[in-house]
């Protein structure tokens, strides 16, 4: 988190936004490849500072459960409606250009960070209103939970 955060904070100072902080436990630790997290989380917080006006806010959130850690990337932008959550993950689709009437990507971004997710045992998901803002949740599991449930695994192998 705090390497993605220091390489986009030109962005956010550009922008005039408010980065309001990482909050819960950043302590935890989630099983996946650090490289493809941290181009999921970029890919995240640039579309949360693309789609995100002049002095909105972000903010990064961590949480874990049992088996599963979760970061959440939430802005104050213009929000997606609810009928178009599932249509931003789907290769090449751009809603509505962001703020100044045009994205400058191909629409691949979401699309592949969701792939990146599940291929580490993980998902993306997004809630939205439109006017509020958006949260995306990047899910993978915890890395005590995974080294258990391997050890459960192997230990078992033999009996």
């Amino acid at each position: 988190l705090a390497a993605c955060i220091s390489m986009l904070e030109p962005l956010f100072a550009q922008k005039q936004l408010h980065f309001d902080g990482v909050f819960g436990d950043v302590s935890i630790v989630a099983r996946g490849d650090r490289e493809k997290v941290m181009q999921i989380l970029v890919n995240l917080l640039s579309n949360a500072i693309k789609f995100t006006a002049v002095e909105g806010h972000l903010r990064i959130d961590a949480a874990e459960t049992s088996n599963l850690v979760t970061v959440t990337v939430s802005d104050t932008g213009m929000g997606i409606a609810e009928d178009k959550l599932d249509a931003i993950f789907e290769p090449f689709v751009q809603l509505n250009g962001g703020l100044t009437g045009r994205s400058g990507g191909a629409g691949l971004g979401l699309a592949i960070s969701r792939d990146l997710a599940r291929a580490m045992g993980g998902n993306l998901s997004a809630a939205s209103v439109v006017g509020e803002g958006s949260s995306f949740a990047l899910t993978l599991p915890r890395a005590a939970w995974f080294a258990d449930t391997l050890a459960d695994t192997t230990s078992s192998i033999g009996k």
